[in-house]
């Protein structure tokens, strides 16, 4: 609270008796820092770094009390702040962005993005609208926003026709979402907002429409397709999630520098390559989609039924067959999963069995005799009630109620995390669409689960040692923290301090846990099953009929050849 205080204040009068830094460390930097934020805007939005050149620039550049760079006008500190970090930070302390991209409306300073930047995640995007040219020139002035010019995740609409350059973003950037929602400071009134986020709303309208009549044009220009392009689109995520590393393993798995002609990768958590009009664009010019998790029925009408779509399945959700798609098929990381696939539709001609690859793909080194402790992997969350949630007593409750009964019987929770929270929900008469299961389960159902297995195994007196963020925030587990998991090589270093690994999964089922080297303590036992092929470019050719390449002989191109 202090530093909006002083925001306030520093709006009242000038900032001469403030202590100057040295005037030329802050020249050299502003100086720095635009000339380098401008060759990245220069290859994302070359209009707008035209734009921004041409802005003269009356200011002075300075350190504010946060040290963060900024600048006096006429003796007055820019836009009234001597703190524009901190009180960015104060602003935007309960952001929670849902979706890739959120649109900024009108932040007035480089400290208000970078204070956003802390708080979404690496793989979400922010287009800032900044109606002011010289406001946008001084951003780019005092922080260094190259790195999230240049992986996308940051675009400008900018000037007084900053509408029609959201529309040229968005057109000439195709791969990148629209955005879901819009994020403000307090400083910008509802007036003001309603009308930045009706002119906005118009502009992501009528590209919504542009878009789809784009997706249907690609579409049927792939299945009008009559010869095989020999090419395999890899939709696989390239971001490292602890909870989640199916997307890096069937990128390392499959598409190796050899195979670079054949196998094309879309990351779906690069900003700029995920959007519905990216995978179909892409996916038109391919004889099969290769995903993990996801199915043709999560991209309803985007690629061509004639594209096969292949999915590597690494958890017990399976969505049914696309009837008129009879290309699709199944890769089961786990033989008992089936059951499953049968159930909901798919014949045992279109599954095949595929388990984790050895290290994940990643380049692991092998894993040391000299472990001496047990790990478990996973990040972990306070369990406090969302700030969403509390306008919602009923869903309050709900989050209490299991946040209760998993901290003292972690039995509760079952094999199917999914089954007890909709018996948990029905306790209280709440109905499906009331509930974000995704956000109950992500951020309570799973963490507390674990936090009460972390528990439960110290007590039984394993060496147990917590890798993954959120540990050190747990007052009573503090003490086995190890810190995050971020990387291939913070696993590794992980696993080297390791003599087994404890399973922290709920369900009886074979996981990446499985490919690390090392032996593995369960709550549930895996039923007992012959060794299995691991995931191969060979295993998921196999099941495209497009695909009979010469050269995929030398890969196990036939079933069970791996």
């Amino acid at each position: 609270m202090n530093s909006v205080v002083l925001c306030v204040g520093d709006a009242l009068r000038p900032a001469a008796d403030v202590p100057p830094a040295p005037q030329a460390a802050a020249d050299r930097l502003a100086q720095e820092r635009f000339a380098i934020n401008l060759a990245a805007l220069q290859q994302l939005q070359p209009s707008v770094a035209h734009m921004v050149t041409s802005v003269p620039m009356p200011l002075q550049w300075t350190f504010g009390r946060d040290g963060f760079l900024t600048a006096l006008d006429e003796g007055y500190w820019w836009t009234g702040c001597s703190v524009p970090l901190l009180a960015g930070r104060q602003m935007l302390k309960n952001l929670e962005l849902s979706g890739t991209v959120g649109c900024f409306v009108h932040p007035t300073h480089a400290g208000q993005l970078r204070a956003c930047f802390e708080r979404i995640q690496s793989n979400q995007a922010i287009v800032a609208i900044v109606p002011d040219p010289l406001c946008l020139a001084v951003m780019l002035r005092c922080e260094d926003f190259s790195a999230e010019l240049a992986a996308g995740r940051l675009g400008f609409a900018a000037g007084w026709d900053w509408t029609e350059q959201l529309g040229k973003l968005f057109a000439a950037h195709p791969g990148l979402p629209l955005p879901q929602n819009f994020v403000r400071t307090s400083l910008l009134e509802d007036g003001e907002l309603g009308q930045f986020t009706t002119d906005a709303q118009a502009v992501i309208s009528a590209e919504t429409s542009r878009r789809a009549d784009r997706i249907a044009l690609s579409r049927q220009a792939g299945d009008r397709r009559t010869r095989p392009t020999g090419r395999v689109l890899v939709v696989a995520s390239g971001y490292f999630r602890l909870a989640d590393l199916s997307g890096p393993a069937l990128m390392n798995a499959i598409c190796g520098d050899d195979a670079a002609d054949a196998f094309v990768h879309l990351d779906p958590d690069r900003p700029l390559s995920a959007s519905p009009l990216a995978v179909a664009l892409a996916a038109a010019e391919a004889d099969a989609v290769v995903t993990a998790n996801t199915f043709r029925h999560d991209f309803p009408l985007i690629v061509p039924q004639r594209t096969a779509w292949i999915t590597w399945v690494t958890t017990p959700r399976i969505a049914p067959p696309v009837a008129a798609a009879a290309g699709d098929g199944l890769l089961l990381a786990d033989p008992q999963w089936r059951d499953i696939a049968l159930g909901v539709g798919w014949s045992n001609q279109r599954i095949d069995i595929a388990a984790w690859p050895a290290g994940l793909g990643f380049a692991l080194p092998p894993t040391r005799a000299d472990g001496k402790l047990v790990g478990l992997l996973a990040d972990t969350h306070l369990l406090d009630v969302p700030p969403r949630l509390k306008e919602f007593s009923s869903q309050g409750l709900l989050w209490e109620m299991i946040a209760d009964e998993l901290k003292r019987r972690p039995q509760a929770l079952g094999g199917e995390p999914l089954r007890y929270l909709e018996n948990q929900m029905a306790k209280l008469g709440l109905a499906a669409e009331e509930v974000d299961r995704q956000l109950f389960l992500e951020r309570l159902v799973h963490p507390a689960y674990q936090q009460s297995l972390a528990r439960a195994a110290i007590a039984q007196g394993l060496p147990l040692a917590l890798f993954g963020r959120g540990w050190m925030d747990i007052a009573d587990l503090s003490d086995r923290a190890h810190g995050p998991i971020a990387s291939a090589g913070d696993l590794a270093a992980a696993l080297g301090q390791c003599s087994a690994l404890f399973d922290p999964n709920p369900t009886a089922a074979l996981g990446a846990i499985d490919a690390l080297g090392l032996p593995v303590i369960r709550p549930r036992p895996l039923p007992s099953r012959a060794a299995l092929p691991p995931l191969s470019r060979g295993r998921v050719l196999s099941l495209i009929p497009a695909m009979r390449w010469p050269s995929i002989a030398a890969d196990g191109g036939d079933r069970g050849c791996d």
